[in-house]
């Protein structure tokens, strides 16, 4: 290269403030985990009423003290990660459409209710956020689907704990995947001639349930996907189009696209992957929960 020909500065990224593939990967393999998921059964329905183990009645919301909220108006399901997306049906049965909520016996439609009881609704955290404080002894009742199986992202983990009695937002529900990147990357020439590379990440999918056949029968469906093409969507250019799933609140976004329908406007791929490599690491079981690990080699092209 002569002194004419040198371009001093990075080559291959344009600007500090966008999001490079490495680090919009976690985000992607949650959504496709999400969505694929839901798409072989994986959302449960809770109607009125629906009880669980122990006479734990799904349907019913309890009073959540959150200090970032005022008092009596964070009312929490015992379950999360409600289910917002459309065009979901698996052998006859489809996730239920939150329509509002009965408080003290009396509907209040949603999805932002009226009057001096209007609301949000947090599907992240399986919450209702009533705009004004509500009887302490009110019954709060709604129906709702949520994910069958949790997924999170290490990145976002802190502060998480498998424990009932902890907020929503700080709660891992059983079962559940987490995803951690590794420290293990590598890249190679993509084409003789382009200064381009193909990346190659390795991603722990940790899965943890709460009986074996739940965590092998999760851990294998992870294993199949072995050779399996992706796209990988532009997080970045999905928020600022405003076709997010969600605002700050954790409430649906009513402009936003379904993650199959994304890849059906070509200005959101941002490029493709494959799953090279799936392999099992480890088998254990700590304090009564199966543990194991599915680790995925990802080929990113660019």
């Amino acid at each position: 290269m002569s002194e004419q020909e040198y371009k001093a500065g990075f080559k291959n990224v344009s600007s500090i403030g966008d999001r490079q593939v490495l680090s919009s990967l976690e985000h992607n393999l949650k959504s496709f985990l999400d969505w694929s998921f839901l798409n072989i059964g994986g959302f449960i329905n809770v109607n009125i009423p629906t009880s669980g183990i122990g006479g734990t009645q799904y349907h019913k919301l309890k009073l959540a003290e959150d200090p970032s909220n005022t008092s009596n108006t964070v009312w929490e399901a015992d379950k999360k990660n409600w289910v917002y997306e459309s065009g979901i049906s698996y052998s006859g049965s489809v996730p239920i459409e939150i329509s509002g909520l009965y408080l003290n016996n009396n509907f209040i439609t949603g999805p932002t209710g009226y009057g001096a009881y209007t609301y949000s609704l947090d599907y992240e955290n399986g919450r209702v956020l009533f705009d004004n404080p509500v009887s302490k002894t009110s019954d709060v009742q709604i129906e709702y689907s949520y994910r069958y199986i949790q997924t999170y992202k290490s990145s976002e983990s802190r502060g998480l704990e498998i424990n009932d009695e902890v907020l929503a937002a700080n709660q891992v529900e059983l079962p559940a995947i987490l995803i951690e990147m590794t420290d293990r990357t590598d890249q190679k020439p993509f084409e003789l001639g382009n200064s381009k590379n193909v990346f190659f990440q390795d991603v722990l999918l940790h899965v943890l349930a709460t009986s074996s056949t739940q965590r092998n029968n999760i851990a294998n469906a992870l294993l199949l996907q072995k050779d399996r093409g992706l796209y990988l969507y532009d997080i970045d250019k999905v928020v600022r189009n405003g076709v997010y799933p969600f605002d700050y609140k954790g409430t649906i976004n009513n402009n936003r696209i379904n993650y199959d329908l994304l890849f059906k406007d070509s200005q959101y791929i941002d490029t493709t992957a494959f799953i090279k490599n799936a392999t099992i690491t480890e088998f254990n079981t700590i304090n009564s929960i199966y543990h194991n690990i599915v680790r995925w080699t990802i080929e990113i092209f660019p």
